[in-house]
């Protein structure tokens, strides 16, 4: 079943019921209603209150249990404001699947309303992610690139938001440089086209052929997607949302073998429609079935060292620096390295991983990454890091974060 928070009873908010493609919104529009299929925070399951008379932050958050950092820097944003007139409304086109038990231990505040076919994204003219603006009077304050910070929002709250649309003007300047406004945009961000559509006619097939393509390329629009280059393990790494150590491949597709992925659609569709769709595509091509399933195995566990838990950051990232490939000798095909064997290829000098405003996930999918080339590899030779198209085995180091909660 599917619910509609219908707060302002205007023509502009008929387009998304009657199949049309909407008006493209703007600062000053009134706001369109939110669309949604179940509400999955707060567990008490409390529709959120009207967007009249209180100023309302809208957030698209397509997938939410990949970004635990961005839960807490959410979370830390609405504590900012608990005494204050403002609703917090994320929308999220996640799979229930992988979603809900990931918010049991990740709760994330304010409202998490679940959109899979990101009706509400569309309407309101989001590329994935970003957040709108909406004020008491339920007009479009304005839009953000990513997650609106304390100072755009309270701006709004105290009716010093400008909505720009391109550069601002001196005048404008003036007043965001002496701090009497914050600027917001005056239009949702829209990235520039990034390729042509294939010249092939529009069906839900999906194309796929061997690559002759050198390295990776990628384009997509309104309709179309274009992926070239890509091994199979990759693509379902994007069209799966999970980590490409997590798939297991039969041995025959362990090759290597790039492929080009070309759809090509009748109408636009949102991402979550486009990655199932290449899913049908690579299981119809590759005569497989995909199946998401749970499993034990062994993994090496990560902790944080007792004081030494280092300042939170921001804006940073993971790095993987050698001076030459190192080879962890296995004993075996279905052996992955010792601990001791990790610590003494790190140890050396000659592989080094940093770490900066990582969370402990985004560190262990980069040292799974580095470690499955590095003790795959089996020999020593002078050169850059193995690339993704060296030969590897089926089975990865695999890494667990689940009682770790910061990079030591």
């Amino acid at each position: 079943m599917t619910l509609r928070l219908s707060l302002l009873l205007l023509p502009v908010m008929v387009a998304p019921l009657s199949g049309q493609n909407p008006a493209p919104l703007k600062a000053g529009d009134h706001a369109p209603p939110i669309i949604w299929t179940r509400i999955l925070q707060p567990l008490t399951n409390q529709a959120p209150p009207p967007f009249l008379g209180r100023t309302t932050v809208i957030g698209f958050f397509p997938n939410v249990s990949s970004n635990a950092s961005s839960v807490s820097r959410r979370n830390k944003l609405i504590a900012q404001f608990a005494n204050k007139s403002v609703n917090f409304i994320w929308i999220t086109s996640e799979s229930e699947l992988t979603l809900v038990p990931w918010l049991v231990e990740h709760p994330l505040n304010g409202w998490l309303l679940l959109d899979p076919t990101g009706e509400t994204t569309r309407v309101y003219g989001a590329e994935l992610t970003g957040a709108v603006i909406i004020d008491s009077n339920g007009r479009i304050a304005g839009f953000t690139f990513m997650d609106p910070d304390r100072e755009q929002i309270q701006a709004v709250l105290d009716g010093r938001a400008l909505a720009i649309d391109g550069d601002a003007t001196d005048a404008q300047l003036d007043e965001i440089l002496a701090g009497r406004a914050v600027r917001l945009d005056a239009a949702p961000y829209h990235a520039p086209d990034a390729g042509t559509k294939p010249d092939i006619p529009p069906s839900y097939e999906v194309h796929i052929s061997p690559t002759t393509t050198r390295g990776t390329t990628s384009s997509a629009g309104p309709g179309f997607c274009v992926l070239r280059g890509y091994d199979l393990r990759t693509i379902l790494s994007v069209v799966t949302g999970k980590d490409s150590t997590r798939i297991l491949l039969a041995a025959s597709l362990e090759n290597n073998q790039g492929y080009d992925f070309v759809l090509v659609l009748p109408r636009a569709e949102d991402q979550t429609t486009v990655h199932r769709i290449l899913q049908h595509g690579i299981e119809k091509y590759f005569q497989v079935s995909i199946t998401l399933e749970e499993r034990t195995m062994d993994v090496y566990v990560m902790t944080a060292l007792e004081g030494k838990t280092p300042k939170e950051a921001h804006g940073g990232g993971s790095f993987i620096s050698s001076s030459q490939w190192v080879e962890i000798p296995p004993a075996g095909d279905a052996r992955f390295p010792t601990t001791q064997e990790i610590r003494k290829a790190i140890s050396t000098g000659t592989v080094g991983i940093s770490a900066y405003s990582d969370t402990i996930g985004e560190f262990r999918r980069t040292l799974e990454d580095a470690l499955s080339a590095l003790s795959l590899t089996r020999r020593i030779s002078k050169g850059p890091m193995p690339s993704q198209s060296m030969p590897k085995r089926a089975t990865r180091p695999t890494f667990s974060n689940r009682f770790a909660t910061t990079l030591a």
